[in-house]
Parts: C-alpha cells; sequence; structure tokens
C-alpha cells in the first residue's frame, strides 16, 4: 500500500501510568501506579497494529501517555513501529529524558518529541504538575536539540501560568526549539474539576495572542495555536505570524487507549470500541463518529470560507 493524505495518524496511550499529577490533565483514567493490567504488553501491541496494518497505512503515530516513558517496553514498541516503516514520535512531560534516554529512543526509532513546558516559575510548575523538577525538562529539551531528531514544546494556556507564556517563548526562540504549541486549557478528565481555576476568559486570550503575535513577528518564529480557535469568534487575520490548528479529529487523527480502544480524540472519552474486536474502517465510520464531525460550533459552519482553519472548532471549548 502506498501512502496517501487520508491515512490516519495515532495518538497512541501507551499507559495510564503519570509520574506528573497535571490538574489541566485531560486524561481521566490516568493512574499513578504502575498497573500493568491497565496496558498493553508488547506481543499484544504487536498484534494490535499487526491487524490496523493488514488494511490501512499509517501515516504516523504519536506514544503519549501518562507518560510514556514508564512503560516498560517502550523502546521494543518504538523498534516494532520503525521495522513496520511508520513514523513514530513521544509526547512526555519530559522528567525521564535523560541524555542517554533520548539517544535510546532516537536509534528505536523516534523522529519527533513533543514535550510540555508550561512556565519557567518553579512554583507554577508545580501548582500545575506537582512535579518541582522543572531542571530536569530544560535539560531535556537540550538533550533532543543535539539530536536528529524534531522537538516541539506545548504549553497549556491557563490562568495560572498566562503571564508566563512570553518566557516560554523568548527560552523556545533562544534555545532553536523546533516548533511551539499553544494549547488552550481543556475542561475534560481531571481538568473539568479545574475549570474555574484554569479557564482563561475571552479578553484574557485575545491580550495573550496579541503579545504572542508580537513575539512571532519579532523573533520570525512561527508559533502554533493547536486547539482550534474559531475564526467568528477571534478573526485569524489579526495575527498573521500564527499557525492557527484545524480540528481534524475523527477524520485523520484517531486515539488509541492503553488497552486498544478506538476514540475520536484525547479529550473525548467516549470509546467507539476494541480495535482487536472490530476493524479500524468499520470504528472510524460509526454514527457516533458522523454526529461528532457534525457538532460544529455554528450549523452554517461548513459553508463558512474559514471552515478548513478551524474544522468547526474544538468540540470541548466552546462558549456558546
Amino acid at each position: 500500500m502506498t501512502q496517501s493524505d487520508t491515512d490516519p495518524f495515532f495518538v497512541f496511550e501507551i499507559t495510564p501510568s503519570c509520574n506528573f499529577e497535571c490538574i489541566y490533565c485531560y486524561n481521566g483514567c490516568r493512574d499513578n501506579t504502575e498497573n500493568p493490567e491497565k496496558q498493553l504488553n508488547l506481543t499484544r501491541i504487536e498484534k494490535l497494529f499487526d491487524k490496523i496494518t493488514s488494511t490501512n497505512n499509517i501515516d504516523s503515530i504519536t506514544i503519549a501517555g501518562g507518560e510514556p516513558l514508564l512503560h516498560k517496553d517502550l523502546f521494543n514498541v518504538i523498534s516494532y513501529f520503525k521495522n513496520k516503516g511508520i513514523k513514530t514520535g513521544i509526547a512526555s512531560n519530559g522528567s525521564l529524558l535523560t541524555e542517554e534516554v533520548v539517544s535510546r529512543l532516537v536509534t528505536s526509532g523516534v523522529s519527533y518529541f513533543d514535550v510540555s513546558l508550561d512556565t519557567l516559575d518553579e512554583e507554577i510548575h508545580y501548582k500545575l504538575t506537582g512535579n518541582r523538577d522543572l531542571g530536569s525538562i530544560k535539560k531535556a529539551i537540550t538533550y533532543i536539540k543535539k539530536s536528529p531528531a524534531v522537538l516541539t514544546i506545548s504549553t497549556i494556556i491557563s490562568k495560572l501560568n498566562l503571564e508566563s507564556i512570553a518566557r516560554v517563548i523568548d527560552f523556545s526562540f533562544a534555545f532553536s526549539v523546533d516548533h511551539l504549541s499553544l494549547n488552550r486549557f481543556t475542561p475534560s478528565g481531571i481538568g473539568e474539576g479545574n475549570r474555574e481555576l484554569l479557564q482563561v476568559e475571552k479578553i484574557d486570550l485575545l491580550n495573550l495572542l496579541e503579545m504572542v503575535e508580537n513575539k512571532s513577528a519579532q523573533y520570525h518564529y512561527p508559533i502554533n495555536i493547536s486547539l482550534p480557535l474559531e475564526n467568528c469568534l477571534i478573526p485569524h487575520k489579526n495575527f498573521p505570524s500564527l499557525n492557527f490548528g484545524s480540528c481534524v479529529c475523527g477524520v485523520k487523527k484517531w486515539v488509541i487507549d492503553p488497552m486498544g480502544n478506538l476514540r475520536i480524540c484525547e479529550q473525548n472519552p467516549e470509546i467507539l470500541g476494541s480495535l482487536f474486536d472490530r476493524d479500524f474502517q468499520a470504528l472510524s465510520t460509526m454514527a457516533a463518529v458522523l454526529n461528532f464531525r457534525e457538532d460544529d460550533f455554528r450549523g452554517s459552519c461548513p459553508s463558512c470560507e474559514k471552515y478548513e482553519n478551524c474544522g468547526g472548532g474544538c468540540r470541548f471549548i466552546r462558549d456558546r
């Protein structure tokens, strides 16, 4: 089979285990115990993806969690994907990415990293993540930059770190980080219970975007606004230096949870079904997927000339 623009890419949540306690986490099934019964082992993972790839090409796989480095078979899983010719990346909180680990991951087949960095302030970092070792994340970023892998820094936009984001931009530019993605806080999973503490008002979001636009233009450094912002609410033309993401969940992007179940996106807890029991084509064309895609911000969304820019917006961050 040859690659095409319609090939799916997957976020594979390889483990629910995590060594952080992020108060904004979208994952409602995060588990801070390393319970092997809540994730697949190498044999089962190979069986799962042998089944998927028997009838589908895969554009790429981002291995996430939890914290993927807590899965004991991670390096073997990456080598397996490499042998199948699948482009593979890691989404990590960065705390376990030592120089040796980064080198092993790249040798095993990782071609890109997505590392969370929400602030350079130790106390704000602790409030957001429950972790006090911000220095390990900074070191991880330097280790990745020494490798041939592509690095993205992902930063949450929340009330707690709103004033910190300018420094994160300065840091990313200074360390030649390949991509910087800013993500609005999404009130789902564990984050749902912290909505009042974290969710940013529209006026504060607009002020932030103006600052980000100025930084991006000043540095000639493209910055991604990854979770879709509806153009009808915040005109994208006012921020020409920024790259606004579009919702492609349920079209190209899909999530596979630690037990091999398919979901439409990370923020959506609804399980479509087990990929062991039914094939990807059957699950991805279910009525639940169509209903999700048709849930536009406004009924007229598909006829809007800017629809491709936002894809109808994130279904989980709307102020109707």
